[in-house]
């Protein structure tokens, strides 16, 4: 039996909640950012899930959502391993600016009449985008983010046979990922994405999963009544 990795999205940031592009830029969870995080490990408890190993981008929310994870499983003393290549895709001169004004520029080099539809007109057209407006020549093309994330998952499935893995990355790079597996959608924060390894390949169950937090949250209310 192959590698199972639970892959998720980190909480909410301030730059989340602010309407900001964050890449390698990194902001601090929001108090709602820690809370879904707690929600999520709850939920994942409640569902009789136990890892034998938790992984991290190395970027500080992606720490502070493996950690309060973990935390809420009662699994404090797991450490979290920081892969490089679990990073967000860096978006060059777009990092920190709003995002409705790369959402305006992008709609109108395309004709699109909103990102949504640029979305569904297919992941690769938006990876185009984000290249060629970059100023600065430090964007990451979509193929790059590809590599680097398989590298890592190939790692952490050859170091973890068989094994549950928690993994926390970033919305852009895990529909990179998952685009590449043709189950690329839109991920909210503190989702889970199931990914199933089998001999070297990586194959995908529910994506985008919030049931495990919205279960921790049902919990959360029903101990504060």
């Amino acid at each position: 039996m192959g590698t199972t990795i639970y892959l998720v999205r980190h909480g909410r940031t301030l730059f989340n909640t602010l309407h900001k592009v964050q890449g390698w830029c990194d902001t601090p969870l929001t108090a709602e950012g820690r809370e879904v995080a707690r929600d999520l490990g709850r939920g994942l408890k409640a569902r009789g899930v136990d890892f034998e190993a938790a992984y991290c981008g190395d970027l500080g929310r992606h720490r502070e959502t493996a950690r309060l994870i973990l935390e809420e499983m009662g699994r404090s003393e797991l450490p979290v391993q920081e892969m490089e290549g679990l990073r967000e895709a860096c978006f060059g001169s777009w990092e920190g600016e709003w995002e409705r004004v790369r959402d305006q520029v992008f709609c109108e080099r395309t004709g699109a009449a909103s990102m949504l539809e640029l979305f569904q007109r297919g992941f690769a057209e938006v990876d185009r985008l984000l290249v060629e407006t970059d100023t600065t020549g430090l964007a990451e093309p979509g193929e790059k983010v590809l590599r680097r994330m398989r590298a890592a998952l190939g790692e952490i499935c050859r170091q973890h046979p068989g094994g549950a893995v928690l993994v926390v990355s970033s919305g852009g790079s895990i529909v990179t990922l998952l685009d590449s597996l043709g189950a690329a959608r839109m991920l909210d924060n503190a989702s889970v994405s199931l990914l199933y390894e089998s001999a070297g390949a990586l194959s995908p169950g529910p994506c985008g999963d919030m049931s495990y937090a919205e279960l921790g949250k049902r919990l959360r209310a029903n101990k504060n009544e």
